[in-house]
């Protein structure tokens, strides 16, 4: 499973950081054939998720971390919240592709996020706007 977080991480790392539509980003690289299906709807659904996924990210977070990590962690979240995929395996993926990444010293900080993200229970904004920006994951 480690390929399919490698895939999705290439192309959020695409869009977040060269700024290149989804679509030139996915055509542009190398995804493995028996996991396309999967990498694909997993950048669709981080990127329309992405509001809801950045808010969890400020809520557990005393600052944001580097745009690497953050896209790991989003794709994480997405898969533990909406995909239903086990914990474990999630976890694993997400520190693995870390180290593959050469950010080993953040691995830690990867592991010990997503355990809390499982844990925790995060309440929406008080306000009733940006409670629902969050809540739909659409711009106030």
């Amino acid at each position: 499973m480690i390929n399919y977080f490698y895939d999705s991480y290439t192309i959020l790392n695409k869009v977040y950081s060269d700024k290149t539509f989804i679509k030139q980003a996915i055509s542009s690289t190398i995804i493995e054939e028996k996991n396309r299906a999967l990498t694909i709807k997993t950048c669709y659904g981080v990127l329309d998720k992405d509001i809801e996924l950045s808010y969890y990210i400020s809520k557990l977070t005393e600052k944001s971390p580097k745009l690497a990590i953050r896209t790991i962690l989003k794709v994480s979240m997405y898969c533990l919240k909406y995909l239903s995929k086990h914990d474990y395996a999630v976890i694993n993926n997400a520190v693995e592709l870390t180290k593959k990444l050469g950010k080993k010293g953040a691995s830690g900080f990867v592991n010990a996020f997503l355990r809390k993200f499982i844990t925790a229970k995060i309440d929406l904004p008080k306000d009733e706007i940006k409670n629902l920006s969050v809540k739909y994951s659409y711009p106030e």
